[in-house]
């Protein structure tokens, strides 16, 4: 028999999966505002791409603090080929296998590495050496998933090195069920207008946690009121 309850349940679910599947893809705006202070370091790094493009120097390896449609919000550079711009920028909200914008995408299993590392080793306190060692880890799966694996580490600190073996070592292991994160992407829609070769995107891509919009709300209320429904119907018998 169908009760109020199964009615508003059914409702529920349906309400969170259309929410879910309607953020696939959805327009946002994105600031990046600087490194979080304590959670980075400064490594060097040299990668190339398909088509000769390549990048060497000294960056910021770690917790980048952003202005996601007006939330703030922290996260990870997802690819070591974009650089930071300045001010508000286009962007496109996306699941985590569809970035990054170029020469991407990494598809479904580079994007479950980097959910379980990050569920792994990431946490709000997460000091500078870890933060570190987990942006090295994730440019590196990007990286072997849609530039043949051309990134290589040129300089860092040997407890930099120490937690990336930990981690390269984790995920060598089973990880099969291993939790993952709930992560996105937010890929730059705007180009540096380059015209000699193919355009780069003007603005980092990058990796965060859950969403901070575009229907995903809808979707959380509608699951924690879907476990409401089902703690109340589990007390009353209903």
């Amino acid at each position: 028999m169908i009760t109020p309850v199964n009615r508003i349940m059914t409702g529920l679910i349906g309400l969170a999966f259309v929410a879910i599947a309607s953020v696939k893809a959805s327009p946002v705006t994105v600031e990046e505002l600087g490194m979080k202070a304590g959670a980075y370091q400064v490594v060097g790094i040299h990668s190339t791409t398909t088509d000769g493009w390549s990048f060497s120097g000294d960056v910021y390896a770690g917790v980048i603090k952003l202005d996601v449609n007006g939330t703030p919000m922290q996260g990870f550079c997802i690819d070591p080929w974009h650089l930071s711009a300045p001010g508000v920028l286009d962007y496109d909200l996306r699941t985590l296998a569809l970035a990054p914008a170029w020469p991407g995408p990494m598809g479904s299993a580079a994007a479950a590495e980097i959910e379980k590392l990050w569920s792994h080793y990431y946490s709000a306190g997460i000091d500078a050496d870890t933060a570190a060692a987990l942006q090295i880890e994730i440019w590196k799966i990007t990286d072997a998933a849609v530039a043949d694996g051309t990134f290589q580490l040129t300089s860092a600190s040997g407890t930099i090195l120490a937690k990336m073996g930990l981690m390269e070592a984790w995920l060598g292991g089973d990880i099969s069920g291993a939790p993952a994160a709930w992560l996105s992407a937010v890929v730059s829609m705007e180009t540096d207008g380059a015209v000699a070769r193919p355009p780069r995107k003007l603005g980092q891509d990058y990796v965060i946690p859950g969403v901070p919009d575009g229907g995903w709300t809808v979707a959380l209320v509608g699951l924690g009121l879907l476990g409401l429904c089902l703690a109340r119907r589990r007390a009353t018998g209903v």
